[in-house]
Formats: C-alpha cells, structure tokens, sequence
C-alpha cells in the first residue's frame, strides 16, 4: 500500500505478505483460542459475523502481540461491537442517499460557471473612455 502525506511527514509505504490456509487440523482437543501468533497481529474474525434485515456486520477487528492468544468465540466486548453495528451500522441502501449528494454537487459545480459565464455575456465590461 502506498500512502502519500501531502501536508507534513514521510509518505508510508506499506508491504504485506499473506498466507492462504487452505485448511487447518488441530491436535485433539485444541481449539482456535489456543493458536498462538508469533508477532504482532490484526485480526479479522469472521466467527462474528452477523446479519439483519437491514445491515451485515462482516468481522470483528482486533490486535494481538506476540504470545496473545486469540479471542473465544464469545467475547462480551465483541458481541457487543457486532450488536452495535446491527442497529446502529449503514443499512444495505445507504450508499443511495450518497449518490444523491454526488449528483447534486456535480449538478451544483456545472450551473455556477455557466451562470457566472452567462451574467458576463448579458452584462459585458463597459471600458471607462476619457
């Protein structure tokens, strides 16, 4: 990913490597919980996932250092983030209303130069002759 930063600092550069598992076989008895990340992680998990009538919560995002383990599948904290989204998260329409605003300022931003162009034509410069 390439970041620039136009105002002040270094631009961000960022390279990441991803690993597709096609599938995972735990020992026994172990569980995803017991999985432990090597460094520092971003997780998505998508054992949140939740929809409704009205919206989609994808996955939950939380960071993990090294050594942490991962969340269980019930976290209070998550469940709540994902209950959050539900009622409170953009509904399946909601880019509607935007592309509403994006045609009015298009709309917007053609008619005044036009205008201003025509109040010129009607109303040119008189030069002041001594």
């Amino acid at each position: 990913m390439f970041w620039p930063n136009y105002k002040s600092g270094p631009t961000t550069i960022i390279e990441e490597l991803y690993l597709k598992v096609d599938q995972v076989e735990l020992l026994q008895n172990a569980n995803i919980p017991d999985a432990i990340p090597p460094a520092k992680t971003l997780v998505y998990d998508y054992r949140y996932q939740a929809t409704n009538s009205r919206t989609k919560f994808n996955h939950a995002t939380y960071e993990l250092n090294a050594g942490d383990q991962f969340k269980p599948d019930n976290d209070p904290k998550l469940l709540a983030e994902a209950k959050h989204w539900l009622k409170h998260g953009p509904g399946y329409d909601s880019y509607k209303s935007k592309r509403k605003i994006y045609l009015a300022g298009m709309l917007i931003t053609a008619l005044i130069p036009i205008g201003l162009l025509l109040f010129r034509l009607k109303h040119p410069k008189q030069l002041n002759q001594p």
